[in-house]
């Protein structure tokens, strides 16, 4: 196959998986096409091919480039390694603001690049590191690239696709950007990465940009759908509605909140012990709304501010940023709220925020993005839902006469009690569990209920000569 390039036979085709553990798409169909060492531009889904330019926002479009008046010439390839939509989000805004700075852009997944990187342009990768490995979307351009030799091209993963580029050729227009996902200046860092990415491109293909001078227009707004299909509207094909099946507090009062949840998964999705679920809960659901707000979005909020005291104050926000903005988590809303003069529309608004990034909680699914949110699902609720399969090495061995050692602080419980839950009442070997908890009476999480009792059970049938755990599971 690596002479061939595969091109879909339904361009919009949505994966439509009957089963995980060997993936069996119905109803996916790709022709091959002999390969002329070039990437494939073919019009077909962005998360599958390389694709022209994304959907650039009117506000964008009026703001940077009404009065740059540019014919976009330059190819730009962008591509992204993604399991969250992290990175496709990065991705997607490099390629959305490419037109306006002279630069006509194509968008795809790194898999679309595999076997033939592109080399009449620019490429830009966004990518991240995902348990260890590539995200599912990387796994084939990862694998290709490290059996690669001698100059065939002129976390972990992005350190290694960075290396091996340059070592095989490729021209390095502009040093890596680093991010930390679970850092509160994380999008403030790829907005200063970016910025500066602009000016090296600029540079290099000699594009003189004027720099944008104020933000108008926005999404334009309109009720289409009551909200089911949110998952197609974020790029996340796989997932979909599941019921709420139970929704009970494990822990006492006086202890952080952790809670036992349990969903009712549509027939055609499948489950392993140690997999992940990744739950949403509107707003709040779609995008980032408590994310603190960047230098970038500090200027285009001081771009609608009427009065001159609220000037000044986005001025010092702007200018003290690490030290004003970062540590209180001031978020775009929080200075909407603090400044009822600002006149941004509510399009311009949505258009700052970055869609939702998932989250994966194993075993242990979470709605919406605070703890405070858990225990708003009831029994019958419906939510958007999809299984997203863990690394194989983290499930436990298939033949339960195996032993197993494991150790869990906190919810980090969750995916072991599904280890245990998937022995209980068969002929199993010894399973012993380490837990770390703050006090027996506080948060022992199922102490008294589920562990105990498959310890009870296991003590009752285990093999003749095999001596019970001492001091209790």
């Amino acid at each position: 196959m690596h002479k061939f390039d595969t091109v879909m036979q339904d361009p919009s085709y949505t994966p439509d998986i009957r089963q995980r553990m060997t993936i069996k798409p119905k109803g996916h169909y790709v022709h091959a096409v002999p390969r002329k060492r070039s990437p494939s531009s073919v019009a077909v889904s962005v998360s599958s091919q390389l694709v022209g330019g994304p959907y650039v926002p009117s506000s964008r479009r009026s703001a940077e480039t009404k009065d740059v008046q540019v014919e976009p010439k330059q190819k730009l390839y962008v591509v992204y390694g993604s399991n969250t939509a992290t990175s496709q989000t990065f991705a997607l805004r490099i390629a959305g603001d490419a037109g306006s700075h002279g630069f006509k852009s194509m968008v795809g997944t790194l898999d679309s690049i595999a076997g033939h990187v592109p080399t009449d342009g620019p490429l830009v990768i966004v990518t991240a590191s995902f348990e260890g490995g590539p995200a599912d979307n990387a796994a084939h351009f990862f694998e290709w690239m490290q059996h690669l030799q001698g100059n065939e091209l002129e976390g972990r993963i992005p350190k290694t696709i960075d290396k091996v580029l340059e070592e095989r050729g490729s021209k390095r227009l502009h040093e890596r950007g680093v991010g930390d996902a679970l850092a509160t200046e994380f999008f403030e860092a790829f907005d200063e990465w970016e910025a500066q990415l602009w000016k090296t491109l600029s540079n290099e293909y000699s594009i003189a940009v004027q720099d944008a001078k104020s933000y108008t227009g926005g999404i334009a707004l309109k009720t289409i759908d009551s909200g089911t299909s949110r998952a197609a509207t974020l790029r996340q094909p796989d997932a979909d509605l599941g019921r709420v099946m139970d929704n009970r507090l494990l822990t006492s009062p006086d202890a952080p909140a952790k809670r036992h949840i349990e969903f009712q998964l549509p027939e055609h999705l499948t489950y392993r012990a140690g997999d992940y679920l990744a739950i949403s809960a509107l707003l709040s659901g779609y995008v980032e709304i408590s994310q603190p707000a960047t230098t970038r979005d500090v200027r285009i909020l001081l771009a609608s501010a009427s009065s001159e005291a609220t000037k000044a104050t986005l001025a010092d926000l702007s200018a003290s940023h690490t030290d004003k903005v970062i540590p209180r988590r001031l978020s775009v809303l929080d200075v909407l709220e603090d400044h009822a003069d600002l006149e941004l529309p509510f399009g311009v608004f949505l258009e700052m925020l970055p869609p939702m990034r998932v989250r994966h909680k194993p075993d242990a699914p979470f709605l919406g993005v605070a703890s405070n949110v858990l225990a708003l699902p009831r029994p019958g609720d419906v939510v958007q839902l999809a299984v997203r399969a863990a690394a194989p090495a983290f499930h436990p061995p298939g033949d339960v006469r195996v032993p197993l050692v494991m150790l869990a602080a906190g919810p980090g419980l969750a995916p072991v009690r599904g280890f245990l839950q998937e022995r209980a009442g068969r002929p199993a070997a010894r399973a012993t569990l380490f837990f770390g908890c703050r006090a027996r009476g506080e948060d022992f999480l199922y102490g008294d209920s589920d562990l105990r009792g498959w310890e009870d059970a296991w003590n009752r049938r285990r093999p003749p000569g095999l001596l019970a755990p001492s001091g209790g599971i």
